[in-house]
């Protein structure tokens, strides 16, 4: 049977994209490279360690006579942060990060087509080793899922050889945080309409203000209680409830 050599293979999975099929050209960058001459222009060095935690905007290069587009951000895995570098692909729809950067972290990696947890930028990504016979094994590629996720800007000014990339938080925590300023916004309507109702009852019946006093602290503080929950990273009556216990254990 005759081959057609014009058949698009990557058309047929379109639907069922695989992170282990996806390639890129990279002949003219190598771990060389990041090290050296794009570790200077970024003026980081290459997996070393990072003190930043967290930036809210980067600077970013064009590299080699391709025009490609390199970013430095800390990366965490097993509590340590170190700069590295990522080429910036938006064709790429995951983010891939080389064998090379695991070893300098001493981690090991045990299923080469799963998936694995870092923090880039002090956010977590699910990110993937390149393929085996791809053409960037070991280079970094920041994708789509990322920049998407994060709901960052990209600034490409080829004219000044300007590169910027700004964060602004993910799209779940745009919509969280304003669902929670309506929250408190409503709730504290409510708390003011209640205390209102109380003040027009107590007006007729003075001989009830002990009663509703001690009513009003007692949802004033569990007021503040829920705003509070609402913002700790662990669920607060659950903490209070087991510090309770542990007291009452020696009671």
């Amino acid at each position: 049977m005759i081959e057609d050599t014009n058949t698009d293979f990557f058309g047929l999975f379109d639907d069922n994209y695989f992170p282990n099929m996806y390639d890129v050209i990279l002949t003219d960058v190598s771990s060389k490279d990041l090290h050296e001459e794009i570790s200077d222009l970024l003026k980081a060095k290459y997996l070393t360690y990072s003190p930043a935690g967290e930036f809210k905007e980067v600077y970013g290069i064009i590299y080699g006579k391709h025009n490609r587009i390199f970013v430095s951000l800390p990366v965490k895995v097993k509590r340590e942060a170190k700069n590295v570098h990522f080429l910036v692909d938006t064709g790429s729809p995951s983010t891939y990060i080389c064998e090379e950067v695991y070893k300098s972290f001493k981690a090991t990696i045990w299923n080469t087509s799963s998936p694995h947890s870092v923090l880039i930028n002090n956010k977590a990504t699910q990110v993937f080793l390149p393929p085996v016979n791809s053409h960037f094994t070991d280079v970094n590629v920041l994708g789509m899922d990322y920049l998407n996720t994060y709901r960052t800007k990209l600034i490409i000014d080829l004219e000044n050889h300007y590169i910027s990339l700004s964060f602004f938080g993910s799209l779940e925590q745009t919509d969280y945080q304003s669902y929670s300023l309506q929250y408190i916004l409503g709730s504290v309507g409510e708390f003011i309409l209640f205390g209102l109702v109380l003040l027009l009852i107590f007006r007729r019946m003075p001989y009830l203000f002990f009663f509703f006093s001690v009513v009003i602290v007692i949802l004033f503080l569990l007021f503040f209680a829920s705003i509070i929950s609402d913002f700790m990273p662990f669920d607060f009556l659950s903490f209070y409830h087991k510090i309770l216990g542990r007291a009452n254990c020696f009671l």
